[in-house]
């Protein structure tokens, strides 16, 4: 269950959103508006130790924020959940197309193992497709990765 104290949005990312994303009026109404003067949000993610600060005007985040989603590898369907922590940091979660948390990993990492993986792991053979007809593979393969200014990401499920 959410924390109550940490009250958080999502927003799904469509065509534009380098320019600015709208902040939900629920969320602004209730946890924003009339409750600070600062306009400047702190955006923190999992994939750097990097804050970023983004600028809000009115209802919308625009200035810092398509540096905060080129360095993200964001694109048009993935979908943002805002996190407030309090005093103006967000900490941003994001979720691709498939609804999958995005997990970023150190693109070294991901050379390693994939130069510790054998070809015949990404080959279609009769003990590798399941009995529903699709593949079974131990590593990923090069359609669930993207390459990312601040890492490589992958798209993995994730339990409640």
């Amino acid at each position: 269950m959410a924390n109550p104290h940490e009250p958080h949005f999502l927003k799904l990312l469509l065509p534009g959103f380098h320019s600015g994303i709208t902040i939900p009026l629920g969320f602004f109404s209730k946890h924003i508006e009339r409750k600070t003067n600062q306009k400047t949000w702190k955006l923190r993610s999992d994939a750097s130790d990097k804050i970023w600060e983004v600028i809000q005007e009115g209802m919308r985040l625009t200035g810092g924020l398509k540096d905060f989603a080129t360095a993200h590898d964001l694109r048009i369907g993935d979908t943002v959940i805002f996190k407030h922590e309090g005093d103006m940091v967000f900490h941003v979660t994001p979720f691709g197309p498939s609804c999958c948390e995005i997990q970023y990993t150190d693109p070294d990492i991901k050379k390693e193992e994939a130069d510790a993986g054998d070809a015949d792991d990404n080959e279609i053979t009769v003990g590798n497709i399941r009995s529903d007809g699709w593949q079974s593979s131990r590593h990923p393969t090069n359609q669930t990765l993207r390459s990312g200014h601040v890492n490589e990401r992958v798209c993995t499920l994730v339990q409640s």
